[in-house]
């Protein structure tokens, strides 16, 4: 594995393994449970710079989970390697806990249809107060649209999916084979535009200014999050059947402290006006297709 590592850092990635806090993982392979320290040591032997922590064969009871990953934190802390530490325990509950026992926590359980990604979203939009540079809630991986991957998600959810992310300060992995992307799904996930709203320095979640949740059948939603620049990356979402306008209206803006703004959208990578007040976009497809904006403030 240690060659493994040496290949993959010389080709310019990083190097991330799995392993789960109870006795066996998910698919019956041995657990962690016990022998942190010694797994913790053998990973950074290897030169791993990512773990995966899961939560199968292991405790429900919110004590004992935190106390595992606590132990798995612990021994990695010990290599003296700095391992992003990633917590996979698919409950809310870890996000009072996450900043202080890993890097990123499990906050819903896997996304392979559209509503599984409109649960973990839901579930997301009430925790952005947890959420800070090094620490972030995860909704799991990106799944993409590619034909025989395990998701069920439209080309327009799949680049949704991936703005909503970048609004959230959500871990970008994904969870496909990327050997076989599809150019579509290949172009999504190398737009810089919308990676740079997800790795803004200032680390902070966006939150939903408009539109309820989307389980209970909300027909839109806008999200909104601040950026270092001053700058708001603000993304419109349809999730309803038909092609619809979708405004951040007068008291949107206000939420974010904007006044008169210029208009870039980050799929299209041009400016397409400027806004006071309010703005709406225009013509959004439905079925879970999104706008994402930046708005800068001109006055």
């Amino acid at each position: 594995m240690e060659a493994v590592a040496d290949m993959v850092h010389k080709a310019g990635y990083q190097f991330g393994v799995y392993t789960d806090r109870g006795t066996k993982t998910c698919d019956g392979r041995p657990g962690s449970l016990g022998y942190e320290k010694i797994d913790a040591a053998t990973y950074a032997s290897w030169g791993v710079d990512y773990l995966k922590e899961d939560s199968c064969y292991a405790s429900g009871d919110h004590n004992v989970a935190f106390a595992e990953y606590a132990a798995m934190r612990d021994a990695l802390n010990a290599t003296g390697r700095p391992i992003l530490f990633s917590l996979c325990g698919w409950n809310f509950w870890y996000a009072p806990m996450g900043r202080i026992l890993g890097n990123s926590w499990r906050i819903a359980g896997d996304i392979n249809t559209w509503p599984n990604l409109q649960n973990a979203v839901d579930i997301n939009a009430q925790l952005s107060y947890y959420a800070q540079p090094g620490a972030f809630n995860d909704p799991d991986m990106l799944v993409g649209s590619t034909p025989g991957s395990a998701a069920i998600l439209t080309q327009d959810q799949s680049r949704t999916q991936f703005s909503l992310w970048a609004i959230t300060a959500s871990p970008l992995l994904i969870g496909a084979n990327i050997v076989h992307l599809s150019a579509w799904d290949l172009a999504t996930y190398t737009n810089s535009e919308v990676i740079a709203v997800n790795q803004d320095p200032m680390g902070k979640q966006g939150i939903r200014l408009a539109g309820g949740n989307l389980t209970s059948g909300a027909p839109f939603n806008v999200w909104g999050r601040p950026l270092v620049t001053g700058d708001w990356a603000v993304l419109f979402l349809n999730n309803s059947p038909n092609t619809r306008d979708i405004t951040c209206d007068v008291d949107c803006f206000v939420a974010m402290g904007l006044g008169k703004v210029q208009v870039r959208d980050l799929w299209q990578h041009k400016v397409v006006g400027t806004a006071e007040g309010s703005w709406t976009a225009k013509g959004v497809l439905g079925k879970g297709a999104s706008v994402i904006v930046t708005f800068t403030r001109t006055n």
